[in-house]
């Protein structure tokens, strides 16, 4: 049995959401295998829980790889409107001399 880290109800381990407030449960983010001991730990685990070495770390979903292309294409779209805005006053106030 699991219980909700919201409602604190418990539940059976094998629910991904919480019946009552739909919370996400420990079990949403999976297993961690410890490659260590073998001991299949939490998937919000960063340690294993029976020898105590670092688990691997979750990899990024599609989701967050968008979102961070997204505000690298906003900064790279920023950075190029200073460039053209600088070479476009360079320009005009080099015609006008």
């Amino acid at each position: 049995m699991q219980s909700c880290p919201s409602c604190d109800i418990e539940l059976p381990d094998d629910l991904k959401f919480c019946t009552d407030c739909g919370t996400p449960l420990e079990t949403w983010e999976g297993l961690k295998h410890c490659s260590e001991c073998e001991t299949e730990n939490s998937g919000l685990a960063e340690f294993c829980t029976n020898c105590g070495i670092p688990l691997p770390k979750k990899k990024s979903t599609a989701a967050e790889v968008g979102e961070g292309l997204a505000w690298i294409a906003v900064g790279v779209a920023v950075l190029l409107g200073i460039i053209f805005l600088w070479v476009f006053i360079v320009l005009i106030t080099s015609d006008l001399s």
